[in-house]
């Protein structure tokens, strides 16, 4: 299997459901030529939202929005908006409608659904593509699970046992979909019918990497959510990986470090939570010494930040205790849940 190839998610299916403006102007701008996120951004900025005015406003001051936002070529981008407007409007409807089939929600900053977490961060989403559960979101024991893509055995030995823990303490995974921890945290969740998160680097339509089609599919099935703030077809990049990076540490109520280098995006997330005065902490199996990535741990204990021995009973103990002042843990979660009455 090509681990890396990029899948489409979506198929076509007839129309059934409601056509929002606002939703669909957002959508269609996404299908004008040369029209890209940072465009619709700013024009988002620019009309206080309410993109379904891009339409009937004047050529002159669409240019002066565009162009006090430094977007290339305003002018051609103008011309293109309105040449544009009744083909990429129709298309649009289209695929709103195969996304509400989908059960995709596009949700708005400064609606009732946006989550409030996401409003401390410098630069909040100005929209938010959920697949599955919205509500989720706003969960109010979520645990973002962070680390490398390229864990050690004992890495991802630690991965499994916090997230098996964190699962039976009624907590709400939240990571990045990635392989490596992130596919650990994801795929423990489903293990146990657990709900989990994923935000994503790229657009709602693009699974990536290709292995993660499955599991994908998992998570929406039990109850979980898949998260971006790109565009459906905007593909993966660096930058986007670590934008992605300040939304898993906005959302998330407490970060869990498992293992990853000083420049690497489980840094970039440590970064974020610091900035969002998030609780940090990290785990491990055994000693320090026989982790190959552990300058993010190291650098946890530097600022005095917690790093448990999952091996250790009393730092088990700890763990709980730590969790339980900072998030409002289910204590009969496992009682009332079949699924993990096992594992309790």
């Amino acid at each position: 299997m090509e681990y890396n190839r990029q899948l489409s998610l979506f198929d076509n299916l007839e129309p059934d459901a409601f056509l929002d403006s606002n939703e669909i102007s957002l959508l269609a701008l996404a299908e004008v030529p040369g029209v890209g996120f940072g465009t619709i951004r700013a024009l988002y900025e620019a009309l206080g939202g309410k993109l379904s005015k891009v339409w009937d406003i004047e050529d002159k001051l669409l240019y002066e929005y565009l162009h006090q936002a430094k977007i290339p070529q305003s002018n051609q981008l103008v011309t293109q908006i309105k040449d544009q407007s009744k083909k990429v409007r129709a298309k649009a409807q289209e695929q709103y409608l195969i996304l509400q089939r989908r059960k995709v929600s596009i949700v708005f900053r400064g609606t009732p659904l946006y989550p409030q977490s996401l409003y401390e961060l410098k630069s909040a989403p100005a929209w938010l593509f959920v697949e599955g559960d919205v509500k989720l979101l706003s969960d109010p024991a979520i645990v973002a699970v962070v680390g490398t893509r390229e864990p050690t055995e004992l890495g991802m030995q630690a991965a499994k046992y916090l997230s098996m823990h964190l699962v039976r303490y009624g907590c709400v995974i939240l990571s990045g979909l990635a392989q490596g921890i992130d596919e650990i945290g994801h795929r423990s969740s489903v293990d146990y019918g657990s709900p989990t998160i994923g935000v994503l680097g790229h657009g709602i339509d693009i699974v990536y990497p290709a292995a993660t089609a499955n599991l994908r599919r998992q998570i929406i099935e039990r109850g979980g959510a898949v998260v971006s703030e790109y565009l459906p077809k905007d593909m993966y990049n660096r930058e986007r990986f670590v934008q992605r990076n300040r939304i898993q540490a906005a959302l998330a109520k407490v970060v869990a470090v498992i293992e990853g280098k000083s420049k690497s995006g489980t840094a970039h997330t440590v970064r974020f939570a610091r900035e969002l005065d998030r609780p940090l902490f990290g785990v491990q199996i055994g000693s320090l010494k026989y982790l190959e990535q552990r300058e993010v741990l190291e650098e946890l204990i530097r600022h005095d930040d917690p790093v448990f021995d999952l091996d250790n009973r009393s730092d088990r103990e700890k763990l709980y205790e730590y969790l339980k002042t900072r998030l409002p843990l289910d204590a009969v979660y496992c009682a009332q849940n079949s699924v993990h009455k096992s594992h309790c």
